[in-house]
């Protein structure tokens, strides 16, 4: 890329987020000047998300989605937030005292930095990478390039035949999208997902300290969960998950301090931060469905009342439709189907279409379902649950059961004020509800009938209980002196299990990580001690932090552009290579068949390296679904409608010699130019002269 147009995307970029943060930065102070600590950092964090997915899913509605259109939104969010009128006074809030015994420090900050560490000399290696996995390249990024080459959100962008990810909520993919339109390039799309990665963390410490842990216990139980492979992996390959479970997290924090304190506004944040969750996945609107299940049934067993709680009630889904409701819309109008493919049965009646033969009819297994069958339990899914939730997993699931027990007794005596007790269960209730739909949920026994082989791809599904049920575990152990150094040791064996666990690093990467977080540890300690100093320093002196930060994100951020130029699609087998080297715009890419998972998926390569070919999967959609063509005179003639300059074929998985698709297209005249044994790539014929 060019340095000019570098620049020209830089300009766009710092512009839209600083009009985004001015916005985020005048509501929390003027509505939520209350809060401190981790519950300030995640309101501001929360609402800066709200405003930059505003500014990018109102232009996608209105189908006028540019730069410029996406910059004018962030500055006129800018400006209505200056009319946000300042919220009356409010004592501090309460807050869980915490006496932290030196040991315990010590314990926490080993089990933080060497998480911390860990993580960072992962990402050393991954930074300037193309993303390779296969969800993020089979559709979320693609999904992205089809928004910027629309400028609308609706329609439904399904480029590989019977999946339904077309329809899946798309909060995560929206703030994807702010890194790549600027420049229609691909190379920050990793980076958007770390932020995210740290804010779920500190979701966790802050829920803990909501149960009143110690902090040195909330810490080193948050690390242990940090490292779990079933949740950090998919952070540092780029897929939105984190996304959903720091806003899932934050909203059962503010839920939590809402019963605490009674602020409205503290309400309304908890709606938000859910609403953000059930527009990312699908499995953040069961997790929201369980938590909104346990409040209301807890809020009746306080006897809040029936008003009360449908008042509230009210708000929070107000809230939720508000910041994910988007994607349920479109789905509705283009397929009739809010949360299409599932089915529904109303007194025997399904009042919404829905198709069959999806890869969920043909995989979608559930783990309940096998329960009457321990051998395909003890064969498949329980080995995944060991790999990918190791340690941690069993040591939260225990402190899950150690606290609900600690707290049943006081349940009884619960009454009309808010306690402790109170909380525990709601939030271990909800844990509890979480993993029960996330058992009876097709495809949570992934694979074929009575072989779930990829069961394990599922278990992120079961994640935000596991958070929920770390913070509850930090309550629990930090509860006793007798026990809390003890379990904090735990938690830090479980961080040492989850690194462990991971993929390896160099020695020479680890200590860089560890060095990176120690000093950013250092810093942040500096800035805590010195916070009224650094207050009272004049305007003339941040402006020239100011100036010095985006100089310093401008370079770093053009050195990291010109690496992941070196390690693009260009580098990948032949036909994707092809496409890249020889036709990266301009084209029509048309893609048949089904590719192996064992290499790098072809869709999002296929746009080209500045996402400027037309891609699309050729094959007929029937009641809502792709599907391939059976019938060579239909796929002829809808390559022939298409236009298409190159078809790229997948040859089956697992990959045959030469497909039917193959032998349609060579009777058309396209010539192969390129093949491996998973793809193929045809070249159109030549037009005919005039």
């Amino acid at each position: 890329m060019p340095l000019p147009q570098y620049v020209a995307g830089l300009g766009f970029f710092l512009g839209t987020t600083a009009g985004v943060a001015v916005a985020a930065w005048l509501t929390l102070r003027r509505r939520y000047g209350h809060l401190a600590g981790s519950p300030r950092v995640l309101a501001g964090a929360l609402l800066f998300t709200l405003g930059a997915l505003a500014v990018h899913v109102i232009p996608l509605v209105l189908g006028v989605l540019t730069r410029g259109t996406v910059l004018a939104a962030a500055g006129v969010l800018a400006v209505v937030a200056t009319r946000i009128p300042v919220g009356r006074p409010e004592p501090p809030a309460r807050r869980p005292r915490s006496h932290d015994r030196r040991e315990s420090v010590a314990i926490a900050a080993l089990a933080a930095t060497g998480a911390v560490g860990f993580e960072l000399a992962r990402l050393r290696g991954l930074i300037a990478q193309q993303p390779t996995d296969i969800d993020v390249l089979n559709f979320h990024l693609p999904g992205v390039a089809r928004w910027i080459q629309s400028g609308s959100l609706w329609q439904i962008d399904q480029l590989f035949p019977y999946f339904v990810t077309g329809y899946y909520p798309n909060n995560g993919d929206t703030l994807v999208l702010g890194a790549v339109l600027p420049w229609r390039l691909a190379a920050f799309a990793r980076l958007v997902e770390l932020p995210f990665f740290a804010l779920a963390a500190l979701a966790v410490y802050a829920l803990a300290r909501e149960l009143r842990a110690p902090r040195s216990t909330a810490v080193a139980f948050a690390a242990a969960v940090s490292v779990v492979p079933a949740l950090s992996d998919y952070a540092l390959d780029g897929l939105p998950d984190v996304v959903m479970l720091f806003a899932f997290v934050t909203g059962v924090v503010f839920a939590l301090r809402y019963e605490r304190e009674g602020r409205r506004s503290e309400l309304v944040l908890a709606g938000a931060a859910l609403g953000v969750a059930v527009g990312t996945k699908w499995y953040g609107v069961t997790s929201a469905v369980a938590l909104l299940a346990c409040w209301g049934a807890l809020a009746l067993v306080a006897r809040r009342g029936i008003k009360r709680v449908a008042r509230d009630g009210a708000i929070v889904v107000g809230a939720i439709a508000a910041a994910g409701g988007v994607w349920m819309l479109r789905n509705v109008v283009e397929s009739g189907n809010p949360l299409f493919p599932q089915r529904f049965s109303i007194l025997g009646l399904q009042p919404f279409p829905s198709p069959r033969h999806s890869i969920l009819d043909r995989v979608g297994y559930t783990i309940v379902g096998y329960l009457g069958k321990p051998s395909v339990i003890d064969h498949y899914v329980l080995p995944g649950f060991r790999t990918r939730l190791g340690v941690s997993g069993a040591v939260v699931a225990v402190g899950l059961v150690a606290a609900l027990a600690a707290s049943a007794p006081a349940l009884r005596r619960a009454g009309r004020r808010p306690t402790r007790e109170l909380a525990v269960w709601g939030v271990g209730l909800t844990a509890l509800g979480i993993a029960l739909l996330y058992a009876a949920t097709p495809g949570s026994a992934f694979g074929a009938k009575n072989m779930p082989v990829q069961a394990d791809t599922t278990l992120r599904w079961l994640i935000p209980a596991l958070l929920l049920a770390a913070a509850l575990s930090a309550a629990w152990a930090g509860a006793s002196p007798r026990r809390r150094v003890p379990a904090e040791l735990v938690a830090l064996a479980a961080v040492v299990d989850g690194i462990h666990r991971g993929p390896p690093v160099s020695g020479a990467s680890l200590l860089a990580g560890v060095a990176v977080a120690l000093a950013a540890g250092a810093l942040g300690w500096l800035a805590l001690r010195g916070r009224g100093r650094l207050a009272a320093m004049g305007w003339p002196i941040w402006a020239a932090v100011g100036v010095a930060a985006v100089l310093v994100v401008g370079a770093a951020g053009r050195l990291d552009q010109q690496r992941f130029a070196r390690h693009t699609c260009g580098a990948a087998e032949p036909p994707i290579a092809w496409i890249d080297q020889h036709a990266g715009a301009g084209h029509r890419v048309g893609l048949v068949g089904v590719w192996s998972v064992n290499g790098l998926s072809p869709v999002f390569c296929s746009f080209g390296p500045r996402l400027r070919n037309r891609v699309a999967y050729i094959g007929p959609v029937t009641a809502g679904l792709l599907r391939q063509y059976t019938r060579r005179l239909n796929f002829q003639a809808a390559v022939r409608r298409g236009r298409w300059d190159l078809v790229l074929v997948g040859r089956g998985q697992p990959p045959l010699p030469r497909t039917r698709e193959e032998r349609w297209l060579s009777r058309l005249g396209f010539v192969a130019v390129s093949a491996t044994r998973r793809l193929a790539l045809y070249r159109a014929p030549p037009s005919p002269g005039p």
